[in-house]
């Protein structure tokens, strides 16, 4: 791997940057998407490509809403991309991208469709210092087999966050988030497993739509989370697990027979 941008940042914390992967043999071209030409918002800073080439400013108001750049090589390279005012930026629809390890801290202000439709996305790694998990930030993401969300700020999962990720298995939901919003995980067909974190308190419709593989599911939250219609439609569940002396379940939840024994 060609990581000449983290040699020419080496001072700066990793932590501080998005940091992402792209192999150049499925496409020697990567277009950086998702910037915004408003006037609202004001850029400051940098995108290094990882493969020796000049980096691309991205300075004050911009002009275009994407930027595209050509590999010299179908080798593999990390970009980086730095600054303290990025408010928007992603890689929507490119599916060279095979690896995301950071969204950085780069004042971002939303995560929405960042990485939609990278369908050879394996892994994903966010970071805490992501402001969201985005509407469709890894929507139709279909190689994606691992996923780490921020795990630190109260946040919600927001609609079709992950929705159509068919290779992911089994996920927990980390106990900082409060809302699981609409169609989050729906579609998402290989998911076997999944646990409900302890501070989620409303699970919105069609959040586990069409899981069809879905046949462990636990909440650890001791108050029943309000649900949306049919959040556990098609799934092949016919089990919640929850907490002993949990209260708002009753004996169903969601068309679902509850089990007190977390």
């Amino acid at each position: 791997m060609r990581l000449s941008s983290i040699i020419s940042s080496r001072h700066r914390d990793t932590n501080q940057d998005l940091l992402f992967t792209v192999d150049a043999s499925i496409n020697t071209t990567l277009v950086i998407t998702n910037l915004t030409t408003s006037s609202n918002y004001i850029y400051s800073g940098l995108i290094d490509w990882g493969d020796g080439s000049a980096t691309t400013p991205l300075v004050g108001q911009l002009s275009v809403g994407s930027i595209s750049h050509t590999f010299a090589s179908t080798g593999t390279f990390q970009v980086r991309v730095s600054g303290d005012s990025v408010p928007f930026i992603g890689a929507d629809g490119q599916t060279n991208v095979v690896s995301l390890e950071s969204m950085g801290n780069l004042g971002l202000i939303g995560t929405g469709t960042m990485f939609r439709n990278c369908t050879n996305l394996v892994s994903a790694k966010t970071g805490n210092n992501a402001p969201d998990v985005g509407i469709s930030l890894f929507f139709g993401c279909t190689n994606l087999t691992s996923i780490q969300l921020p795990s630190s700020s109260p946040m919600n999962i927001s609609a079709g966050a992950i929705r159509g990720c068919t290779s992911l298995t089994n996920f927990a939901i980390s106990n900082n988030f409060v809302e699981i919003l609409g169609s989050a995980f729906r579609d998402c067909t290989n998911l076997a497993s999944v646990t409900i974190g302890s501070g989620v308190n409303n699970i919105a419709t069609y959040a586990f739509k069409d899981c069809t593989s879905l046949g462990s599911i636990s909440c650890l939250a001791t108050t029943a989370p309000t649900l949306g219609t049919s959040v556990f439609d098609s799934v092949p569940a016919t089990t919640i697990d929850v907490p002993v002396g949990a209260t708002g379940y009753s004996s169903t939840y969601g068309g679902l027979t509850v089990n007190y024994v977390l």
